[in-house]
């Protein structure tokens, strides 16, 4: 009888409502995090995220991640990396293997961006294996092209270039985040080889980035247009490149 089901269907729309809101602000996270919100509104909008949906523990690891991540753009490292291990633990206690495949595209670019390379490759890596397994291309593409830049920054060349063909072959030619940063890794290993070509395709990561309203990672792809511009003698345009991304780190 419609009377004795409808708590049921009431409680099952409410879940429903539940999840798409979460999924919803999850989303809102995202965006502010990796958007041009300066970071102290950032970091004020995730906690308003985090009190509207307290007791929601896979949202709650959503969000401190990328608080972590925003932690580390502001310098607060500590505080960064003790966001990212509590997002990590949530995931592990809720033995969720692809949220954890998700959380290491994140985390591996907050330990980067902290100089902890060897941290940053294991959970790169970890999110490659998740996203294998899975046959995930997208978000695994991005994850590739981020462990590229780690091992080039590492002095790997030959890995570096082999995780960014990799990255490039399994992306889409339209997906900007997997594009540019693994364009930038080549272009970079390829300026080191003397390479003048690495200039042009340089230049179009960073044309490429400049269509999206991301700060951070402008900044990143204006500082290796200014690195393969020096590594070819390109000094004054080198200068003025790395005057570019300082621009775009202090609108952060």
């Amino acid at each position: 009888p419609r009377s004795t089901l409808f708590p049921y269907t009431t409680l099952f729309r409410s879940v429903g409502v539940r999840n798409a809101i979460a999924e919803t602000l999850g989303m809102i996270a995202h965006a502010v995090t990796h958007g041009p919100t300066p970071v102290p509104a950032a970091l004020a909008r995730l906690d308003e995220i985090l009190d509207e949906m307290p007791g929601d523990r896979m949202l709650r690891s959503r969000v401190q991640v990328r608080r972590g991540y925003l932690l580390a753009l502001a310098g607060e490292r500590d505080m960064a990396v003790a966001a990212e291990f509590e997002s990590e633990a949530i995931l592990s206690d809720l033995g969720n293997d692809y949220a954890l495949g998700s959380f290491g595209l994140t985390a591996g670019t907050l330990e980067h961006r902290l100089g902890r390379l060897e941290r940053a490759e294991q959970v790169l890596r970890r999110a490659d294996e998740v996203f294998e397994r899975a046959g995930e291309r997208s978000v695994r593409s991005t994850a590739l092209a981020e462990l590229a830049h780690v091992l080039l920054d590492g002095g790997r060349l030959a890995e570096a270039e082999r995780s960014a063909l990799l990255a490039l072959e399994l992306g889409s030619s339209d997906d900007i985040g997997t594009v540019v940063v693994a364009e930038a890794v080549l272009a970079r290993i390829a300026a080191g080889r003397g390479d003048k070509d690495a200039v042009e395709r340089s230049a179009a990561a960073v044309a490429l980035i400049e269509t999206t309203d991301m700060l951070a990672f402008q900044g990143n792809c204006w500082q290796a247009h200014a690195e393969v511009l020096s590594e070819l003698g390109h000094v004054e345009e080198a200068r003025d490149a790395m005057n570019e991304a300082d621009r775009k780190s202090t609108r952060l």
